[in-house]
């Protein structure tokens, strides 16, 4: 091994870590009982949580000092990406995750001694990223002090949702005002990051990933969700009947292709010219609606 010593013992104790993992006995699992198998798995979900968070905080060292560029001549998302053949994105995500908790040190103190899991640190930063801009730095210090408590009941989908409630735990006498002007600034930045992307994956398909603001998603969603419940009931008559030539599709595969039938009908009614080759279609104004008020987007998403 190269001798780098400044991180001498850093290095060391995850060369014996790793040498430790690689060296296990896989074959003493064989005749293992099922208590003894859930053990094992705890064990790996607990040793995994800290490695994660561990990743995430020498990445951001990393990231902070510009250590790729200085040492390999390149940015630190290409190192990764080439040094360890993971996808860009992923790279690149593994970076905005650690400037994400860069000045949560509660969080990520937390994190590191394996109290909150990766995922849990990522819903608390993106829970004080939202908190309004008037809460005073002992506030914020608080709020993040209870986030990382509430960690030890909330999952990160729940800790996601606390923000109202963190906002009346830290500053109850202006709760009202604050929680209005964070869903005022929430609904600005929803609209602002709203986006639509098509990958197209060399296997035949696409992976469609969209970002939308709540009150107009709603509408798509209501669309789709009544295809799909209209497609749903005419199957189950259909099986009822003991019909066995119907085609069984399930929901989510009807909402793709409820999604599909859209853009037929959207095509079917040149509602984009030039779409097929003719015309140029004039530019377009925006067509989401301005916002109704900040209540608006505190409607829960609708998970499919």
């Amino acid at each position: 091994m190269e001798d780098h010593p400044q991180v001498g013992a850093t290095l060391a104790t995850l060369a014996a870590a790793e040498e430790l993992v690689l060296g296990l006995d896989h074959d003493e699992r064989r005749l293992a009982r099922p208590a003894d198998r859930l053990a094992v798995v705890d064990a790996c979900v607990r040793l995994a949580a800290v490695v994660e968070s561990l990743l995430v905080e020498v990445v951001g060292e990393a990231e902070r000092v510009d250590a790729a560029r200085i040492a390999v001549g390149c940015g630190l998302r290409a190192w990764l990406a080439d040094r360890h053949r993971l996808n860009p994105r992923h790279a690149g995500a593994l970076i905005k995750r650690a400037e994400a908790l860069r000045s949560l040190s509660t969080v990520r103190a937390a994190a590191l001694a394996g109290e909150v899991a990766p995922a849990q640190a990522q819903a608390i930063a993106s829970v004080l990223k939202e908190l309004p801009e008037e809460l005073a730095g002992a506030e914020r210090e608080q709020a993040e002090a209870e986030m990382v408590a509430f960690a030890g009941e909330f999952d990160p989908s729940g800790l996601s949702q606390l923000s109202k409630h963190l906002l009346g735990v830290v500053a109850p006498e202006k709760a009202e005002a604050l929680e209005e002007a964070r869903l005022a600034a929430q609904e600005k930045r929803c609209r602002r990051e709203r986006r639509v992307t098509f990958t197209r994956d060399g296997v035949g398909g696409v992976r469609v990933n969209a970002y939308l603001p709540v009150g107009e998603a709603e509408i798509l969603i209501s669309q789709l969700d009544a295809r799909v419940n209209a497609v749903l009931h005419a199957q189950r008559a259909a099986l009822d009947r003991g019909d066995s030539l119907v085609a069984v599709r399930t929901a989510a595969q009807l909402r793709a292709d409820a999604l599909l039938e859209l853009g037929w009908f959207a095509a079917s009614q040149g509602w984009a010219p030039g779409a097929d080759g003719g015309p140029s279609a004039r530019a377009c104004a925006p067509v989401l609606r301005p916002p109704a008020g900040p209540g608006r987007a505190a409607r829960p998403a609708r998970q499919w």
